[in-house]
């Protein structure tokens, strides 16, 4: 198939797209905000932090997009934490971000995958991993096992996670890494 460019999207740097229940189309960039193409309108909306500052989209730069069971959105950012959307409310929900009383230990968001009890792991970049309980709306970070890492810094490198995967029968969640993919 041929390739064709979609004009209209605020940025070339593209780094997760979604589509919701409503058939639109989300496409987070890494500079240039979020952009909404309608599928009915076939338009894009985009929304910019610093044009729209009551939708309480914190950061033009996103590092990931994930549409939950429930209809929820979570937006990563490579600098402000984590942000959650339920769809047809009016604004985004800062979750939580570095500096708050949160549970979240990074703000650079790389990745996320659900179980089937909705809860969401999220991958934190050189932080490692977090479990969000939504039942508890609460985060727990987990740790790989530190005898393989002899230093803090040689952790961070090696276990710097880039994306996730949870198997269907959820007996796996796979951990791809700087260096390598992990169980």
């Amino acid at each position: 198939k041929k390739w064709t460019e979609i004009n209209g999207v605020s940025s070339k740097y593209i780094n997760g797209i979604y589509e919701d229940v409503d058939k639109n189309i989300w496409i987070c960039t890494g500079r240039n905000g979020l952009n909404i193409y309608n599928s009915k309108t076939q338009q894009i909306e985009v929304i910019k932090y610093a044009d729209m500052p009551e939708s309480n989209l914190i950061s033009n730069s996103l590092s990931y997009i994930y549409g939950d069971s429930m209809g929820g959105i979570w937006l990563g950012t490579f600098n402000n934490g984590l942000l959650y959307y339920y769809q047809h409310q009016l604004k985004y929900n800062l979750y939580y971000s570095k500096g708050q009383i949160s549970g979240i230990s990074s703000n650079y968001i790389t990745s996320f995958a659900s179980d089937k009890r909705n809860n969401i792991w999220i991958g934190v970049g050189e932080e490692g991993l977090l479990y969000f309980n939504r039942t508890k709306r609460s985060f727990k970070k987990i740790s790989p096992n530190l005898k393989l890492f002899t230093t803090l810094a040689e952790l961070k490198e090696n276990f710097y996670i880039l994306s996730l995967h949870l198997t269907a029968d959820e007996k796996h969640l796979l951990i791809g890494t700087l260096t390598g993919l992990f169980d």
